[in-house]
């Protein structure tokens, strides 16, 4: 039996339980908006960065995703330390953020906040390639290799759509 069921994504798991208590098989082959994945979440997220300076929620919700990485080994940034100070503070300034964090937090948003400002002022020609230098920055890629690898595989298949986007049809 096969049943098809176009863009009814908040009926998938009530179908899939229906079909299974049943005792029918069912494969889930239908792919998410990308934006219903971390990848995609995150990706939307830093261009919107791009778009507008960071706010401290930006940083927040970057920092508290699997799909990206702020900082190295050396400056990690702590989800918990940064929601904890923006719940505190008066403001969204991203630059108050800053003053309230220790200096290895401080120096991996520096270093964020430098990537999105190439981006923000690159050349209408050079935009999509610092588009992908701030995905590399943040490990998307590497860190959707990750998620696929603990069972996350969607995550894998949003990056290939996300690199098939920023990649130029040839005609």
């Amino acid at each position: 039996m096969l049943v098809v069921v176009p863009e009814l994504l908040s009926y998938r798991d009530q179908l899939a339980e229906t079909f299974d208590e049943v005792g029918v098989h069912v494969a889930n082959v239908g792919r998410p908006p990308i934006q219903q994945t971390q990848v995609g979440r995150a990706a939307l997220t830093l261009v919107d960065c791009c778009l507008s300076d960071p706010t401290q929620q930006d940083v927040a919700v970057l920092s508290s995703s699997p799909a990206v990485t702020l900082g190295d080994d050396s400056e990690t940034v702590n989800t918990t330390t940064i929601l904890s100070l923006i719940d505190r503070l008066p403001t969204t300034d991203l630059d108050r953020l800053q003053q309230e964090l220790d200096d290895d937090p401080t120096t991996a948003i520096d270093h964020f906040r430098e990537d999105i400002e190439t981006v923000s002022s690159a050349s209408r020609e050079k935009t999509i390639d610092a588009l992908r230098e701030l995905f590399d920055a943040v490990e998307l890629e590497s860190n959707a290799e990750q998620l696929a690898d603990s069972g996350e595989g969607i995550e894998l298949t949003a990056q290939r759509r996300l690199n098939a986007s920023l990649t130029p049809s040839r005609r």
